[in-house]
């Protein structure tokens, strides 16, 4: 039987809320994305980006030495609302982690066993998964403020913030979380902030906390929550304590958060701090019920005229003078609030109207949905969004009994695999 070779997806076929791995010469992902939008004839997407920008940033895709490598999520409707989760942070400014990408996410991939040319993804996967039950205290407390999960304290040089793959596993962990609301909002709770670093423990103990909790507790709240790869240094406020992460879950509607994270069946169950690309990808190669492999994806060169380059290049430059601007306005006057699914803030923006028809059911096949991003108004997005809003509230508790029992067939597209990457013998430290 001869040999087939890879599946290729092409660019015009991506939809919002794909993963999008940066592939380097060793068949390894060295950074990853999530598709956003088609606009103006250019694919954009949202990720944290070091140099030049240091923050959440959107930009468009562009063509790359090495095939990009696509993945795609059996839940359109988690897909496309983790997509508008990083435009948020686009829009608002999260900043980009040196300090945990030059430590931790540099110690982490250097490991022991995780620096493995051919079995590190999996041995990465295996330890930022195994680490995702003890941490998930941390998705719970941003889950009720996500529109920012880290405080940004204004009187420090220092902020909090992501790096790529942390990012993509926060949008959808954080948004898995509010599709079967599980969390109250700081909104419902009538705080400013939710928070285990800043929790007193007599607030803590009115919980009757589990041993499991505890633990995450004293770790959160010391430098040496992941020793074996560093310190994570924290700028989170502590005058005044906020209420912990135990105050802002449903106990009533799911009980105890252990049991709970035990059985629930989440799309990317990764330890956010320490999923690195090529964990993200080793857990979605592993798990094809829950995420298409789509193959590789050459985007092609595009030669623009000088003159139509030129100013091409002087209109983002403009945008994105507009939007750091505008970044800063909005840390003096931002809001702690929980919207349906994270778009109202945003529509002052141009790019949000075609953001704002994507929670659709995954029942639409690709077609049906380009149609309805196509000729769908303002009115009728918005409609939609009520009308998922109120579907995700009827089903919640069906949800967590039967967790990824499917509703019907998942998006496909013709000649998709499950095909994962040829990995390479040579060992290299991965950097973007």
């Amino acid at each position: 039987m001869a040999a087939t070779g890879p599946q290729h997806i092409d660019a015009k076929d991506l939809l919002p809320g794909d993963i999008i791995f940066f592939m380097n010469s060793f068949g390894q992902p060295e950074h990853v994305a999530i598709y956003s939008l088609f606009k103006d004839n250019t694919h954009f997407i949202s990720h944290a980006v070091s140099e030049p920008y240091n923050s959440m940033m959107m930009t468009r895709l562009k063509n790359t030495d090495y095939p990009y490598q696509v993945f795609r999520c059996t839940d359109f409707n988690l897909a496309s609302r983790a997509s508008k989760r990083m435009f948020y942070w686009v829009n608002n400014g999260l900043p980009f982690s040196h300090q945990k990408h030059d430590d931790i996410y540099a110690n982490f991939i250097d490991a022991r066993g995780h620096c493995h040319p051919k079995n590190g993804g999996t041995a990465q996967c295996e330890t930022a998964a195994g680490k995702f039950a003890d941490n998930f205290y941390r998705y719970v407390g941003m889950a009720s403020h996500p529109g920012f999960p880290y405080k940004i304290n204004e009187d420090s040089n220092y902020s909090e913030g992501v790096y790529c793959s942390e990012a993509v596993t926060l949008a959808f962990n954080i948004e898995e979380i509010l599709n079967i609301d599980a969390v109250y909002s700081v909104k419902d709770l009538s705080v400013e902030w939710v928070s285990d670093k800043t929790s007193s423990a007599a607030e803590v103990e009115r919980f009757n906390p589990s041993a499991r909790y505890k633990q995450y507790y004293a770790g959160a709240n010391s430098r040496f929550q992941y020793a074996e790869f560093g310190q994570i240094k924290s700028n989170e406020l502590s005058d005044g304590a906020y209420p912990c992460s135990l105050a802002a879950w449903r106990f009533d509607r799911y009980g105890e958060i252990e049991k709970f994270v035990d059985e629930y069946k989440f799309h990317l169950p990764l330890d956010s701090t320490i999923a690195s690309p090529w964990a993200v990808m080793a857990w979605m190669t592993q798990n094809p019920h829950l995420w298409q492999n789509l193959g590789e994806m050459v985007v092609p060169k595009i030669a623009y005229p000088l003159e139509k380059l030129e100013s091409m290049k002087e209109a983002w430059r403009q945008y994105t003078i507009g939007l750091f601007a505008k970044r800063e306005d909005n840390k003096s006057k931002f809001t702690l609030s929980r919207s349906v699914d994270g778009a109202s803030p945003l529509t002052d923006d141009s790019l949000v109207s075609a953001l704002s028809g994507l929670t659709l059911t995954r029942s639409k096949s690709s077609d049906d949905i380009r149609s309805v991003l196509a000729e769908s108004d303002e009115e009728t997005q918005r409609s939609d969004i009520e009308r998922v809003a109120e579907e995700v509230i009827s089903r919640r508790v069906a949800i967590f009994a039967t967790p990824h029992k499917p509703t019907s067939k998942p998006i496909n597209i013709p000649g998709a695999s499950g095909a994962s990457p040829t990995s390479s013998s040579s060992r290299r430290r991965l950097r973007f």
